[in-house]
Protein backbone atom coordinates (compact mmCIF):
# COMPACT_ATOMS: atom_id res chain seq x y z
CA UNK A 1 0.00 0.00 0.00
CA UNK A 2 2.57 2.29 -1.20
CA UNK A 3 1.60 5.77 -0.60
CA UNK A 4 -0.61 5.67 2.62
CA UNK A 5 2.10 6.55 5.33
CA UNK A 6 1.63 5.57 8.98
CA UNK A 7 -2.22 4.61 7.83
CA UNK A 8 -0.97 1.68 4.96
CA UNK A 9 2.14 0.33 7.66
CA UNK A 10 -0.37 -0.29 10.47
CA UNK A 11 -3.07 -1.75 8.17
CA UNK A 12 -0.43 -4.21 6.61
CA UNK A 13 1.54 -5.24 10.16
CA UNK A 14 -2.23 -5.72 11.59
CA UNK A 15 -3.25 -7.82 8.48
CA UNK A 16 0.20 -10.16 8.46
CA UNK A 17 -0.44 -10.72 12.82
CA UNK A 18 -4.33 -10.81 12.21
CA UNK A 19 -5.54 -11.56 8.56
CA UNK A 20 -9.26 -11.82 9.93
CA UNK A 21 -9.23 -8.24 11.50
CA UNK A 22 -10.79 -5.42 9.62
CA UNK A 23 -9.26 -1.99 9.83
CA UNK A 24 -11.59 0.90 9.32
CA UNK A 25 -10.61 4.66 9.49
CA UNK A 26 -13.59 6.30 11.57
CA UNK A 27 -13.56 10.69 11.18
CA UNK A 28 -12.74 11.95 14.36
CA UNK A 29 -16.28 12.81 14.99
CA UNK A 30 -16.34 9.47 16.44
CA UNK A 31 -13.37 10.18 19.15
CA UNK A 32 -13.41 10.11 22.36
CA UNK A 33 -15.59 7.65 24.42
CA UNK A 34 -18.90 7.38 21.87
CA UNK A 35 -17.87 4.68 20.09
CA UNK A 36 -16.30 2.49 22.22
CA UNK A 37 -19.35 3.05 24.74
CA UNK A 38 -21.80 2.46 22.12
CA UNK A 39 -19.80 -0.35 20.57
CA UNK A 40 -19.09 1.15 17.34
CA UNK A 41 -15.36 1.38 17.72
CA UNK A 42 -13.39 -1.67 19.42
CA UNK A 43 -9.85 0.21 19.26
CA UNK A 44 -9.26 3.89 19.53
CA UNK A 45 -5.56 4.99 18.56
CA UNK A 46 -4.18 8.51 19.25
CA UNK A 47 -3.60 11.34 21.41
CA UNK A 48 -6.84 11.76 23.57
CA UNK A 49 -8.23 14.46 25.78
CA UNK A 50 -10.30 13.74 28.28
CA UNK A 51 -11.88 10.47 28.56
CA UNK A 52 -15.08 8.68 30.80
CA UNK A 53 -13.72 6.49 33.81
CA UNK A 54 -14.92 3.55 31.92
CA UNK A 55 -12.80 3.94 28.91
CA UNK A 56 -9.25 2.09 29.83
CA UNK A 57 -6.19 3.44 27.94
CA UNK A 58 -2.29 2.03 27.72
Amino acid sequence: MPGLGLAGTLTERIHAEAPRVDVVFLPEAVEGGPGLRQGWVDVELGVLGHLDPEIRTR
